[in-house]
């Protein structure tokens, strides 16, 4: 509470920080990153770029808009602009050699976010930051793909599942798993369903999708942009918008200055499933980073108390003192029940509940026999009370 009393969004890095991410670049964009550049404190400013990992965009539009900061800083961000630029290539070639790879395997896939979304977003690779690989199979080929994986050479790390029976399981249990490369340090998450819970029901490697030219003879596969879209913003909302790269990438690909096409993408979204999401997304990019939306759009979204309450709770996680969520107590699990005001009705929030009261964590670590599930519901309470009270 203190800190919504406190607004920390509005303290000048932050706002330095988000007028450096608006998109496209202009000279009202250079005259904004000017303003809120006065008097800033860099050092702080530089630690918000790392922990949003924007560092890339920020020292873009610093450079564009004629702004020094301090020596130290500016070595810094451009040290980090290079290796982001030169990891983005690195990705890209991987991620379409890996789509290659499953195709030969004849499993659909499709790359979610990195190097399709940034030339999506941007036009170019090198201002994104990125560290892994998304790729969606379907869920019957999960089991065919963690194999083709580890042919490709990447061992499984998240979770510990050394034997077919606990994968199967866990396919059933979560959305997705972790691999990462024996030979260098890329990390491959692999999906076979893209959200958690019951929003945007109908999106799915089956969905329809685009071609993207990352780098000449490099095509990406992703998904087609109304879809693209309804995904990012239930994905941004379920991690509570923490990192603002979400949030930036997701703004850049909305169209800018066609307030009836905005508004089409707006209900598209709303369409395929994405609850409250679309209008929590649209709020956050028109404050922070000064999209256009039309007078009547406008009063729809302030209409929503969900979608301003998510606001807060959104701006809350992106600030957070610059702490990661992990460090903050009970940050997590806020936004873990936020998500019950992700779409509304009462029929999707008991859904929501049942599905969040079984914890994952408890079903992987605790072997039940099957005649006595029921009891992860009854652990659920004490198990989350034990971990909380475990932490540094």
């Amino acid at each position: 509470m203190l800190d919504i009393l406190r607004r920390p969004w509005s303290s000048a890095p932050f706002v330095l920080l988000t007028a450096c991410c608006q998109w496209p670049p202009s000279g009202a964009r250079d005259a904004n990153v000017r303003a809120a550049a006065d008097q800033v404190d860099w050092t702080k400013f530089a630690a918000l770029a790392k922990r949003h990992r924007v560092e890339g965009l920020a020292r873009d539009a610093l450079r564009r808009a004629g702004v020094r900061p301090t020596p130290a800083v500016a070595e810094a961000l451009a040290a980090r602009a290079g290796e982001i630029a030169r990891r983005g290539l690195i990705l890209a070639a991987q991620a379409a050699r890996l789509q290659q790879t499953f195709d030969v395997a004849g499993i659909p896939n499709l790359l979610l976010k990195g190097s399709a979304l940034e030339i999506l977003a941007y036009g170019r690779l090198g201002l994104k930051s990125a560290w892994d690989i998304d790729l969606v199979v379907p869920p019957a080929s999960a089991m065919r793909a963690r194999a083709v994986l580890e042919a490709a050479g990447f061992d499984l790390r998240d979770p510990a599942c050394p034997t077919a029976e606990e994968f199967q399981q866990w396919t059933t249990l979560s959305k997705e798993c972790v691999f990462i490369g024996r030979d260098n340090d890329i990390v491959v998450e692999l999906h076979w369903a893209l959200v958690d819970g019951d929003l945007t029901p109908d999106l799915s490697v089956a969905s329809p999708s685009q071609i993207v030219q990352a780098a000449p003879g490099v095509a990406l596969r992703t998904l087609a942009r109304d879809e693209l879209i309804a995904y990012l913003v239930v994905h941004g909302a379920s991690h509570g918008w923490s990192r603002l790269k979400w949030l930036a990438d997701l703004n850049a690909l909305l169209p800018q200055g066609d307030t009836v096409a905005l508004e089409e993408v707006y209900r598209r979204s709303v369409a395929l499933g994405a609850g409250v999401c679309p209008a929590l997304a649209l709020r956050l990019c028109r404050r922070l980073m000064g999209l256009e939306v039309s007078p009547a759009l406008r009063r729809e979204l302030d209409a929503d108390p969900k979608a301003r309450f998510l606001e807060t709770v959104a701006l809350n996680a992106m600030v957070g003192g610059g702490r990661e969520l992990a460090d903050r107590p009970f940050a997590e699990d806020g936004i873990l029940v936020s998500r019950l005001l992700f779409d509304h009705g009462w029929r999707y929030r008991g859904r929501e509940f049942r599905r969040q009261w079984v914890s994952i964590h408890d079903q992987t670590h605790i072997r039940l026999p099957g005649g006595l599930g029921f009891l992860y519901s009854v652990i659920r309470a004490p198990m989350w009370l034990w971990r909380r009270l475990r932490r540094p």
